[in-house]
């Protein structure tokens, strides 16, 4: 494993205490949305292809097709409007941590896939892991771990 692995894998569990606490509401999700699981039918979208579907965190989704389409602040916020009416600190500091898993996520499923990645698969996910490391070590990862809504709170 490469050695920013530990570093994001700690960043991870940071996450997953935060958004998975006790007394917050799992919904069911897709668990791997990328837009190659988006088909445009008329003027509905139809969501394909749920092998990793479950309970999680609403949040799961919509940071996996941030990442995916490397949206930026705005189109992130405009994201998050079109979900959920409303944009707000916890909304956006949950969509960072959640694309930061999108991409832990990733790296993780390269290193460990089957055949075993080629050198440039492995020198992708180890780019990615450094990516989660750095951003962890970072002082927004803090505040946006910090903006996220009390587990009792509706979110």
């Amino acid at each position: 494993m490469p050695g920013s692995e530990p570093a994001a894998t700690e960043a991870i569990r940071s996450i997953a205490e935060a958004t998975l606490a006790p007394g917050r509401a799992a919904v069911t999700i897709h668990g791997d949305l990328t837009p190659s699981s988006l088909f445009l039918d008329g003027d509905q979208v139809r969501i394909v292809d749920y092998r990793w579907a479950g309970a999680g965190d609403p949040f799961e989704d919509l940071g996996s097709l941030a990442e995916h389409l490397a949206l930026t602040a705005d189109q992130g916020d405009a994201m998050l409007q079109l979900y959920f009416g409303a944009v707000d600190d916890a909304g956006r500091s949950r969509l960072m941590l959640m694309r930061m898993a999108a991409t832990y996520l990733a790296a993780m499923r390269t290193l460990s896939g089957s055949p075993p990645a080629s050198s440039a698969e492995a020198a992708a996910a180890e780019r990615q892991l450094a990516t989660v490391a750095e951003g962890s070590a970072e002082g927004r990862f803090d505040r946006w771990l910090g903006a996220l809504e009390p587990a009792g709170r509706p979110t």
